[in-house]
């Protein structure tokens, strides 16, 4: 891993682990039919991930040789 990439995925996680630990309080979150309480960091990570996961989905795709 070159050494620019290296550091911005440093920076990168270290912003979001301050969101995280600024987010510590419980919010209502609509899940179709049911209102659920949950901490806004636990909500906050599970998007990160979600967008983690797509990124490198897209990128495998796109490296597959035809």
């Amino acid at each position: 891993m070159s050494r620019p990439k290296l550091i911005t995925v440093i920076v990168l996680a270290v912003l979001a682990v301050v969101i995280l630990f600024q987010n510590i309080e419980t919010g209502d979150t609509n899940i179709l039919f049911w209102t659920v309480p949950v901490p806004r960091a636990l909500f906050f990570f599970c998007a990160v991930l979600l967008g983690f996961a797509a990124g490198v989905l897209v990128t495998k795709s796109y490296l597959k040789k035809p």
